[in-house]
């Protein structure tokens, strides 16, 4: 079957346009006059269809879509706080953004993404209080946290320790640690309702188990920013 432009001439055979109607002609002397027919201008010029364009679309998804799984395996990925254990710096429902970049420069004061050794699919937030070389130990009475006999200034903290939350840490257990190379040692800012370093169960952390550290809060929106974050 022919292709026909148009189809109301009383001339059925569609090999040509009734001479007599001048709004059919087409104007020899305009460039931008052309017939469209199948998909190609009477010039031969292929018309732009709306699959190329979906294709083309489809195209600029995929690899955003590449990038972005590059940047979380290797740089930057979001993580959802679950849970009380560093209130009040970090609550429950907050999203954060993690550096996935080297681990060996972590610090006092840290907020880190690790997978504890007992329990690695899921992971768990908590600050850096101790690192590799450094000697931590506990005030049983006050409460304190001290690091090579230095008694810890913490602000960040909900309460200080109390009698029941010293984990295996107390007069009748250790009473000191020394942080080993490649390890550290986490705590909950919400010391009193935190599962972490001075419990058996997740005791000293490999920086190798660690996912990454905490750079931003992104959510909720009324409070983006990082001051979860302090210098030592």
């Amino acid at each position: 079957m022919e292709d026909k432009v148009f189809d109301n001439s009383e001339n059925n055979s569609g090999d040509t346009l009734p001479e007599n109607n001048d709004s059919l002609k087409k104007d020899d002397s305009s460039s931008e006059s052309e017939y469209i027919i199948n998909g190609f201008s009477e010039k031969g010029e292929p018309v732009k269809k709306m699959g190329m364009e979906i294709f083309e679309w489809i195209q600029s998804i995929v690899v955003a879509f590449v990038i972005a799984m590059f940047l979380r395996t290797f740089f930057f990925t979001l993580v959802y706080v679950d849970g009380a254990s560093m209130e009040p710096s970090l609550h429950n429902g907050e999203r954060l953004a993690i550096s996935r970049l080297s681990n060996d420069s972590l610090e006092y004061g840290d907020v880190v993404i690790f997978r504890p050794v007992r329990n690695p699919e899921r992971p768990y937030v908590k600050r850096v209080i101790a690192t590799a070389g450094e000697t931590l130990s506990f005030d049983f009475e006050t409460g304190d946290v001290y690091v090579d006999g230095k008694v810890l200034d913490e602000p960040y903290i909900k309460d200080k320790i109390d009698a029941m939350h010293f984990g295996g840490y107390s007069p009748e257990g250790k009473t000191e640690v020394t942080v080993p190379e490649g390890y550290i040692f986490v705590m909950g800012d919400n010391r009193n309702n935190s599962h972490d370093s001075r419990f058996d169960d997740v005791g000293l952390v490999s920086t190798k188990a660690v996912i990454g550290r905490a750079v931003v809060r992104l959510w909720p929106l009324d409070n983006i920013g990082t001051e979860f974050k302090l210098d030592k």
